[in-house]
């Protein structure tokens, strides 16, 4: 079994190389109508919820490291937000994927990367 410190750190490396792709892609995806992407709006959004998410699974916050049930119902809450978004806001869903990515390649940076991840006692 593999370290929290090695998983976080593999999480960082992962969200890390997939910026540029999904930068890429959002721009391909997207009309030129649209507003611009990324959306800072969703952007923050994304990013927010990315550190949340992160900063409650390391800590075990609502059970949702030890509990698949838990983690599942949190992500499937807010993927369908993100898809209940109006049709045509393709720069809002991309923009709040990108800040999700941004969020957790900072909080993995502060912690995994950089420092230890913090446990359920902190």
């Amino acid at each position: 079994m593999i370290s929290r410190r090695t998983r976080a750190r593999f999480e960082f490396l992962v969200s890390l190389c997939s910026i540029p792709v999904l930068l890429a892609w959002g721009r391909l995806v997207t009309d030129e109508e649209e507003s611009t992407f990324p959306d800072p709006r969703w952007l923050v959004a994304g990013f927010v919820y990315r550190v949340g998410y992160s900063w409650a699974y390391d800590t075990d916050r609502g059970d949702l490291r030890t509990s698949r049930t838990r983690r599942a119902g949190v992500k499937g809450g807010v993927n369908t937000l993100v898809r209940r978004l109006p049709q045509g806001r393709s720069a809002a869903r991309w923009s709040f994927s990108l800040g999700a990515r941004l969020g957790r390649v900072v909080y993995r940076l502060r912690y995994g990367v950089l420092g230890s991840v913090p446990d359920d006692e902190d």
